[in-house]
C-alpha cells in the first residue's frame, strides 16, 4: 500500500483563506485531506479487486454446477451401494437442484446479475 505524502500547500489549500481560523476549519481541512489521500491510495486497489471479483463471479456458476453434479453422483453411488439393488433414484427425484430447467433458470439469473 502506497502511502501518499501531505505537503504544506495541501494543508493550506484545504484550510482555506480567511482571517478566522478556528478548530472547525482545521478539522474540516484534515478530513478533506484524509479523504483525498485515501481515495488516491485505495482506488487502484479497488479497481484490481473489482476486476478479480468479476473474473471469479464469471466462473462461479459452472464450478458450482459441477460440484452439485459430483455430489449427486456420489450420493447416487453410495445409495445404490447401501441398497444393493437395481438403480433406484426415488430419494433424489425431489431434489430440485438436479432439475435442468431449474439450473437453467438459476444460470440465466446469475448471468444477468454478473
Amino acid at each position: 500500500l502506497r502511502l501518499p505524502t501531505i505537503t504544506e500547500d495541501e494543508i493550506a489549500n484545504a484550510a482555506g483563506i480567511g482571517e478566522t481560523h478556528d478548530g472547525v476549519n482545521f478539522l474540516r481541512a484534515a478530513c478533506v485531506i484524509a479523504l483525498e489521500k485515501a481515495q488516491m491510495s485505495f482506488d487502484p486497489l479497488l479497481d484490481a479487486f473489482r476486476l478479480r471479483i468479476g473474473h471469479i463471479m464469471g466462473r462461479l456458476c459452472p464450478v458450482s454446477e459441477y460440484m452439485i453434479r459430483q455430489k449427486h453422483e456420489r450420493k447416487a453411488a453410495s445409495y445404490q451401494y447401501l441398497r444393493d439393488g437395481p438403480t433406484n433414484n426415488e430419494g433424489f427425484s425431489t431434489d430440485i437442484t438436479h432439475n435442468p430447467q431449474f439450473r437453467q433458470l438459476v444460470r440465466t439469473l446469475f448471468d444477468q446479475f454478473v
